[in-house]
């Protein structure tokens, strides 16, 4: 994505991973994420970890995109 460890803000905040160990994040970032037509600035928050996820998006940022999940996710 061409993102340098500069673009991050840096957090001391821990995450609880899914294997529920603490991890400390790289800090989180400003994103532009578009969806149809309407493009939005997102903070997403980077750690170095395995995830099953390539990102999560919560109820609120879904809700201001105007965005119905499947109901079998």
């Amino acid at each position: 994505m061409g993102l340098k460890t500069a673009n991050l803000i840096p957090t001391k905040d821990p995450l609880v991973a899914f294997n529920g160990a603490r991890v400390v994040p790289a800090g989180p970032v400003m994103l532009p994420v578009r969806v149809g037509n309407q493009t939005t600035m997102t903070e997403f928050t980077i750690k170095d970890l395995l995830s099953p996820y390539n990102a999560i998006i919560g109820r609120t940022r879904l809700a201001a995109m105007k965005v119905v999940p499947p109901t079998y996710h």
